[in-house]
């Protein structure tokens, strides 16, 4: 369950050396945001790589969803966290479900903001990026599994390491989903009505979360 420590998260969007106005914030980082509850919002990707390669990074959303509690929360391992974050550290990885009506269809509640300044919505957003009269629709993420083959230097295939498990197992295709690389897109919002860079938790029709979940 969430933890009760106090913490002071300051993301200013003035003079913020991590604002950028397409959204490519380094994937590297383990802190990526934090919601309005005050939970932090951590990467994906673990520390943990296949044989300490560098070149395979496990998937920490896949590889410890048995930690996963029923909001989508997590608590940190020592492979989830660097500088910053402590060990324990309640947190999500995807879709805080928890805080949005999962049973709406209408744009997606403001969740928090990405320490690049720019804020993080659930999964619904307008049909078309700049126009709110259109009807709100489920954010599609452009990011899909490559097809099975073999991994190069890598672990085969197996229920040990299945499709997903590594950060690597997955490939940005431009153009299939609604967001770019970095789940977001630049749209009209009901607190941007002029626009913003905005990311989107990215689910299922189900609300089951699809990478890259939130950035």
């Amino acid at each position: 369950s969430p933890d009760s420590s106090l913490k002071y998260v300051k993301i200013p969007r003035s003079g913020n050396s991590n604002y950028v106005s397409d959204g490519s914030i380094s994937t590297d980082s383990r802190m990526i945001g934090v919601f309005k509850n005050g939970v932090l919002a951590l990467n994906y990707r673990s520390l943990n790589s296949y044989g300490n390669s560098g070149i395979y990074y496990e998937n920490s959303f896949v590889v410890n969803s048995g930690f996963r509690d029923t909001c989508n929360g997590y608590t940190s391992l020592g492979s989830d966290v660097n500088s910053g974050v402590t060990v324990d550290t309640y947190h999500y990885k995807s879709a805080p479900i928890c805080l949005y009506e999962t049973g709406s269809t209408s744009h997606s509640p403001l969740l928090g903001y990405a320490i690049d300044g720019n804020p993080i919505y659930g999964p619904y957003g307008y049909t078309s990026a700049m126009d709110s009269g259109t009807s709100p629709k489920l954010m599609t993420p452009s990011w899909r599994l490559k097809a099975l083959s073999s991994r190069a230097n890598g672990p085969d295939y197996s229920s040990t390491y299945p499709s997903g498990y590594f950060v690597q197992d997955y490939e940005y295709a431009s153009g299939i989903g609604d967001l770019d690389r970095y789940n977001g897109r630049t749209c009209v919002t009901p607190e941007y009505p002029t626009g913003v860079y905005a990311y989107f938790t990215t689910v299922d029709s189900s609300h089951d979360p699809q990478f890259p979940y939130i950035i």
